[in-house]
């Protein structure tokens, strides 16, 4: 199974994540060991040498001391956010123009002190320079601050190619939004291109700019390699960067502004919830119709939510075949739009296509699943995703998957699933219990009116009872589980509803029931609140709900 395969492959490249960081230290200590032999052809042969053995190990100290404050500050500039700071070194407006600046000096430190042409010397004396030619201090501080400005330059570079590449990467090239095995291998392809060179350039910068007594010819035809790997690896940036603004729309600033729609809902409409929460026995939201999601890479994307927008996303997400930058937005974006309009079954139908190919987002529909109702549909979701030939489930997600085929009352299935859970090697001292029987056909009914008349033709949601009235997030995604119209008396019905505790909400046009209005002007009699269902309780009729608006 394909899925099962690529988590293997990932746990592999985890376990050898040991191996890798001791060939990485060896190799590190080898870049150093031949950093200070270029700096200073005296300085290791002087360390075991009678004559300025001292003054050696003094040199060699320092230089240790600047190399680790210098990487520290590095590692601790490396949690910034990767688009909160400038490819521009000297940005003064760049949060890390500071540590830019302070990095550049070090270098200068660092070849002032261990370099031929400054303290260091050839370690004849405690003074500067040659027994032979003084010392240029003055030029070494400023060759180290040339190495160290280029220096800072490819890392820079460097981090941001790593970091829009992990966004190519994870949004298209491997098209899962989610850690990948082909993501691990596009990714370290690129790193051993970009390390690879970035090595070798600033090898070959050192070389030319170290301060050693040679003349300034040898130093400039030295340069021609670095020079030369430096347009290579520009060119290849450039080459990759633009087929990404070609092909994949990299570089636009949201979805909206690469669909050409609005980002911002103006349609507006009332939402009241039938909960108690901290300041009243009821909840009136303002409720724009706007889909947002917040994506890993990609930030905050918006658009209005109506159905003409919907279908335009789809069709963009089709027409691009998936090769667009915006590709996971686009799939949360749309089935969040559904769910700000209330249409629960396409976002159910959008959510299931967007699960099908990631890991998380099918255990999340999964999870939703055990308390959605005991429909042929919702069943036929269960299936298709519990399907082993097709999805790796085993753990966690096995336990998961028994909860909800108890919910739809196949306990057969539910002690398979059990069993998988119990022999899978993740097992825990949970357990489940799996009922005789349980409710699949629950019922709420009711009839909403408006100040004594009929409220016809507006939304009824029916919402897991999770204790709050907040639905930004997931959170509407996550417990807005059925919604129904109502007739033209006002009645609505839900069915095939488990066990479990749940409160209605319901969406108006804000002319009906104004947002602005506050709790204590609205009157809802008798109040739903929370309505509990099992074997006991199996349906509520909640005859007439009178929401009465006081003038």
């Amino acid at each position: 199974m394909e899925e099962k395969a690529d988590f293997e492959k990932i746990s592999d490249l985890a376990s050898s994540g040991k191996t890798l960081g001791v060939i990485s230290a060896v190799l590190i200590i080898i870049f150093f060991i031949s950093f200070l032999s270029v700096l200073n052809p005296h300085l290791l042969s002087s360390l075991i040498k009678r004559t300025g053995a001292l003054k050696a190990w003094v040199v060699l100290a320092l230089g240790l001391l600047i190399s680790v404050i210098f990487f520290a500050l590095l590692s601790r500039t490396a949690y910034q956010s990767m688009y909160s700071y400038s490819l521009n070194l000297i940005d003064p407006s760049s949060p890390r123009f500071m540590s830019n600046i302070f990095f550049i000096i070090l270098f200068g430190l660092l070849w002032v002190i261990i370099g031929e042409m400054g303290f260091g010397g050839d370690f004849s004396s405690w003074g500067s320079g040659k027994a032979t030619e003084k010392g240029k201090p003055a030029v070494s501080f400023v060759l180290g601050l040339l190495v160290g400005f280029a220096v800072m330059g490819i890392l820079t570079l460097n981090e941001w190619v790593f970091n829009n590449y992990l966004h190519l990467i994870s949004e298209v090239l491997d098209r899962s939004g989610e850690v990948s095995y082909l993501g691990f291998i596009l990714l370290r392809n690129s790193l051993i291109f970009m390390l690879g060179l970035s090595f070798a350039i600033i090898a070959g910068i050192i070389s030319a700019c170290a301060p050693v007594y040679r003349s300034s010819k040898s130093g400039l035809y030295i340069m021609l390699f670095p020079l030369i790997l430096i347009l290579i690896m520009f060119f290849t940036v450039k080459v990759q960067h633009s087929n990404a603004v070609k092909r994949y729309d990299w570089g636009k600033l949201n979805l909206s502004s690469a669909l050409n729609i609005p980002s911002t809902g103006h349609e507006i409409k009332t939402v009241v919830l039938f909960l108690d929460d901290e300041e009243a026995n009821l909840s009136i939201k303002k409720w724009v119709l706007e889909s947002e999601i917040y994506g890993t890479f990609i930030g905050r994307n918006t658009i209005a939510a109506n159905y003409d927008n919907l279908r335009k996303v789809e069709k963009y997400l089709i027409d691009r075949q998936g090769e667009t930058i915006f590709n996971n937005v686009c799939r949360e974006i749309i089935h969040n739009g559904y769910y700000v309009l209330w249409d629960v079954e396409r976002a159910h139908e959008k959510q299931a296509e967007y699960a099908y190919d990631l890991f998380l987002p099918r255990m999340m529909f999964l999870t939703k699943l055990k308390r959605l109702p005991v429909t042929e549909k919702n069943f036929k979701y269960l299936k298709e995703f519990s399907n082993r030939e097709v999805f790796y489930a085993g753990g966690r997600s096995a336990l998961r998957i028994s909860e909800v085929y108890i919910h739809f009352g196949q306990f057969d299935e539910a002690r398979k699933w059990l069993e998988i859970f119990k022999a899978s090697a993740d097992k825990t001292e949970e357990d489940l219990l799996i009922p005789e029987t349980i409710l699949t056909d629950g019922v709420i009914t009711g009839c909403f009116l408006l100040n004594g008349e009929p409220l016809s033709s507006i939304k009824v949601g029916l919402f897991n009872n999770y204790g709050s009235t907040d639905l930004t997030g997931f959170r509407i995604a996550s417990n807005l589980l059925d919604t129904r119209i109502t007739d033209t008396s006002g009645r609505f019905k839900f069915e095939n509803i488990g066990t479990g505790e749940y409160f209605l909400g319901i969406m108006t046009d804000k002319e009906l029931i104004p947002y602005s209005i506050s709790p204590e002007n609205i009157t809802v009699s008798p109040l739903p609140n929370v309505l509990k269902l099992d074997l006991e309780n199996p349906a509520i009729d909640l005859k007439d709900i009178d929401i009465i608006l006081k003038q």
